[in-house]
């Protein structure tokens, strides 16, 4: 499966450097790439595992030295993406009538939704991120409102939570790095948004970790739900129960799995193995049995490259 898409350069920053910080299930990745009229460039990358929340200030820094060993300075521009965690998502539904429905939908329309939207709290965790799947305006479903005109509008909103914690440890991370944000993504976001075009309307997508996987649900294209859990290829057994369960929950929806990995150490051919050896069509009483695909090396990036890649794009596809 091809996934570097048709590039679309942004008309700034044509020959920028830029760094993403992937904070994965027990990895973090660092690389650093040139933004391109042709796409972003790799140049280099630097990586550090972690046991918790609490060490991954301390294997920042570290991947920060190993990529100092190939780029003279970290460039300020950045992108940042995370998994794991205590992070939570759900997708709303954000009614409102619009008081000039002859008049266009635009961003700053769209911004002052989400922005309401982040104001709430969810068990004492915070919105850090929130962005539209889609919207119908006036019975009218459409993928992107802005510039649409209408009355009734319902916004899908996607919203990503963490608790306070964790959300310090980021602001650090970007304090010590002196890194400049424009936001950070839930990693399962960027990766499902690659691979939008590559998947089944419904699908899920499984990040494996040696000890942690994250569980993405895709429906309609769109990330819906991401669950984490603390299972993974070093309890291989255990992890193909989890998948099971997962798909059992969402069998109506699910025929498709999409596997990736957070380290080298994963192997990705044992995973499928273990999981195809169930028979899904007649377990879960599915029409057909469950295709099952992983992600392969492409260019500079592995199976457990997939977050960098998909975070590197933002700044052509974003």
């Amino acid at each position: 499966m091809k996934l570097i898409p048709k590039i679309f350069p942004s008309k700034k920053n044509k020959n920028a450097r830029f760094v993403v910080v992937d904070i994965g299930l027990g990895r973090v990745n660092m690389a650093v790439f040139d933004s391109t009229t042709e796409g972003p460039k790799f140049v280099g990358v630097g990586r550090r595992s972690f046991t918790g929340s609490d060490t991954i200030l301390d294997a920042t820094l570290e991947a920060t030295d190993a990529l100092g060993a190939i780029v003279d300075e970290l460039p300020q521009t950045a992108i940042v993406g995370v998994s794991g965690g205590t992070l939570k998502t759900l997708t709303t539904i954000a009614k409102y009538t619009r008081e000039k429905p002859k008049a266009a939908i635009d961003k700053s329309e769209i911004s002052q939704v989400l922005k309401k939207i982040a104001t709430q709290e969810d068990e004492g965790q915070k919105v850090f991120f929130s962005t539209i799947n889609g919207a119908t305006v006036d019975g009218a479903k459409v993928t992107n409102p802005i510039g649409v005109k209408g009355e009734k509008v319902e916004l899908n909103c996607f919203v990503a939570y963490k608790n306070a914690e964790e959300l310090a440890v980021y602001e650090q991370i970007i304090e010590e790095l002196e890194i400049k944000p424009e936001k950070i993504f839930p990693t399962s976001q960027v990766v499902a948004k690659m691979i939008s075009d590559k998947i089944p309307d419904h699908a899920l997508l499984l990040r494996v970790g040696q000890t942690r996987s994250e569980a993405a649900f895709i429906e309609d294209r769109h990330l819906v739900k991401v669950i984490n859990f603390d299972l993974g290829f070093e309890q291989l057994d255990f992890l193909n129960f989890a998948i099971e369960a997962l798909l059992e929950e969402q069998k109506e929806k699910v025929g498709y799995l999409w596997l990736y990995s957070d380290s080298d150490e994963v192997n990705l051919v044992d995973v499928m193995e273990k999981v195809s050896d169930v028979d899904c069509k007649k377990k879960f009483g599915l029409k057909e049995n469950l295709k099952i695909e992983r992600a392969e090396s492409e260019n500079n990036f592995a199976p457990s490259d997939m977050g960098l890649l998909a975070l590197s794009l933002q700044e052509i596809i974003g």
